[in-house]
């Protein structure tokens, strides 16, 4: 199951590839879901009625995955997920400052995995701002500095 956005169409095309390098016989079929949606069953009962053995769910965020896999209960026996980023909850110093900051400039706002990695990529941009020397432009971000 996969979001119907291009990034996410991109990722779930790799899936069968690397799966048939495991198993040659193995089929896989994909089931695209309109982006946002947090109603799933249609695309839940497929996946029941075909009595599928396993199941790759890509999505934004863990919070994504976690409505999403709410009402299949029981269905989800052996989950298994990976993310790519540290939990909002995390204990990392980086992570407490993202916190932080939220309470701080957004109180009553979730400090999710959808800010954390908003603050993260900021974060990033603003040390890339540093490496420029002279007038910061688009054009200065993509040039590499200089080494010394």
């Amino acid at each position: 199951m996969h979001s119907d956005p291009a990034a996410f169409v991109n990722v779930a095309e790799q899936v069968e590839p690397v799966a048939k390098k495991v198993a040659p016989s193995i089929e896989v079929d994909r089931l695209p879901v309109k982006y946002q949606t947090t109603d799933h069953t249609s695309v839940i009962s497929k996946v029941k009625a075909a009595q599928t053995q396993a199941v790759v769910l890509i999505l934004t965020s863990p919070e994504a995955a976690k409505s999403t896999l709410s009402p299949t209960k029981d269905a989800t026996e052996g989950l298994k997920a990976v993310q790519l980023a540290k939990a909002p909850s995390d204990d990392d110093p980086a992570v407490k400052e993202f916190r932080t900051a939220m309470a701080e400039y957004e109180p009553g706002q979730t400090a999710g995995f959808l800010a954390l990695w908003g603050w993260s990529n900021a974060k990033v941009l603003a040390e890339i701002t540093k490496t420029v020397k002279g007038p910061v432009t688009s054009q200065a971000l993509y040039t590499p500095p200089a080494r010394d």
